[in-house]
């Protein structure tokens, strides 16, 4: 997973491994930090399911952007899988 940020002049550049993002530990940790409650009734087995799933998509269709945002005040954001 890459996240570019730009924004006021400033690049952000982050390759996250999408294995650590959708492990058990960061998929337990998406649901315990979930301030909107959507997360909140997930059983581990949904958990595994959502992992698997964006996994197949990632190697699937490589290059694929997850979220892609550019607002009219000059920031970028693009997470690419």
């Amino acid at each position: 997973m890459i996240i570019r940020i730009k924004a006021e002049g400033k690049k952000i550049f982050l390759p996250i491994p999408s294995d650590w993002v959708f492990s058990r530990v960061g998929l337990h940790f998406l649901k315990k930090n979930d301030n909107d409650g959507d997360f909140a009734n997930l059983s581990p087995k949904h958990m595994r399911n959502i992992r698997k799933t964006i996994l197949k998509m990632r190697k699937k269709h490589k290059n694929w952007n997850l979220v892609e945002v550019d607002s009219s005040d000059g920031t970028y954001v693009r997470i690419k899988l």
